[in-house]
This record gives structure tokens, C-alpha cells and sequence, in this order.
């Protein structure tokens, strides 16, 4: 009986310092799962500055490209050629790749200053409503509903009857005499 007794003892030793060495790796396992969790999360930040800047530069690039986003933000009307309002649509098309990109990591305040930026002039607004809308709904209905809050608030106008279906195909312009 008494030996019985001491290999129950024994297993019971055992079979508790196994689950203590488990305990030990599973520890050890999250805290390397926390380093490798930060470790992504600053390579994002990283790549989200890069995309940034590569968005500045795409702008700066030549002073006809830089001369093209100031008139296009200005107004668009201020673009004249098809070749202007093209290169104005597709570089305010990379700014808010980037932003659809970052929708979900940013912060409810960076939502909101990320939309307040891309609507806060007339030419902005007016590539949001005819051009950029639709890809932000499809991406996000939240970011849609965001940005036409704050198109609402910044120029009076709510696009809630606006169509936003509506294709306009690259080449082609919503200012053009149909």
C-alpha cells in the first residue's frame, strides 16, 4: 500500500511540474507573440509614412505635376486640359488609396482629420463627389458616411440624392458638354 502511495506521490510531482514547464512556454510564447504584435505594429506606422511620402513626392515630382494639384485644388475648374484633370484625379486617387488603406487602424479623431483634409477645398471636393465616392463606399459604408458628413458640413450640400453609382470611366469628365 505504501508503495502505491508513493508512485501516486511521484506521478502527481510530476504531472505538476510538467503543467509549470507548459505554463513557463505558454508565458514566454505570448510574451514573444507581444514583441512580434509591436514589431508589425510600428513597420505599419512605418509604411503608412512612406505611403505619405510617396504620395508628396508623386505631387512634387515636376513642377507641371505640382502646378496641376494646386489649380486642381484651388478648383477645379481651374484645369483646363483632359490631360490635367486626369493627373489631378488620379493623384487625389492615391491620397485616399492611403486613407482606405489606414481606415481601420485610425484613431476616430484621424478618421475625421483625414476626411476634413481631403474636403476642405472646392477642387477636392468636387474629385470626392465624382470620382472618389463610390470606391470609399465600396471600401468602407462607415468611411463613406464620414466623408459625406463632412462634405455636408463643409460645403452645404448633402449628397444623399447624389449617385453614387454612377460610373465616370477614366478619359472621361463630369464637367464635359454632353
Amino acid at each position: 500500500m505504501e508503495l502505491d502511495l508513493v508512485a501516486q506521490l511521484i506521478t502527481s510531482i510530476a504531472t505538476f511540474l510538467v503543467a509549470v514547464i507548459l505554463l513557463q512556454q505558454l508565458f514566454k510564447q505570448n510574451k514573444e507573440l507581444n514583441l512580434q504584435h509591436k514589431d508589425s505594429e510600428r513597420d505599419h506606422m512605418f509604411q503608412r509614412f512612406v505611403s505619405l511620402q510617396s504620395i508628396a513626392v508623386e505631387i512634387t515630382r515636376t513642377k507641371e505635376t505640382a502646378d496641376i494639384w494646386v489649380k486642381g485644388v484651388n478648383n477645379w475648374k481651374n484645369l483646363i486640359e483632359d490631360s490635367e484633370k486626369l493627373i489631378f484625379r488620379n493623384l487625389y486617387n492615391l491620397q485616399c488609396n492611403m486613407m482606405m488603406n489606414n481606415w481601420e487602424t485610425s484613431s476616430p479623431t484621424g478618421r475625421i482629420n483625414a476626411a476634413q483634409l481631403s474636403l476642405t477645398t472646392e477642387g477636392l471636393a468636387t474629385v470626392y463627389k465624382y470620382y472618389q465616392r463610390r470606391p470609399i463606399y465600396n471600401h468602407s459604408s462607415d468611411m463613406g458616411k464620414l466623408w459625406d458628413k463632412i462634405y455636408e458640413e463643409t460645403w452645404g450640400e448633402s449628397l444623399d440624392n447624389f449617385d453614387k453609382e454612377k460610373v465616370i470611366p477614366y478619359g472621361k469628365f463630369h464637367d464635359e458638354v454632353k
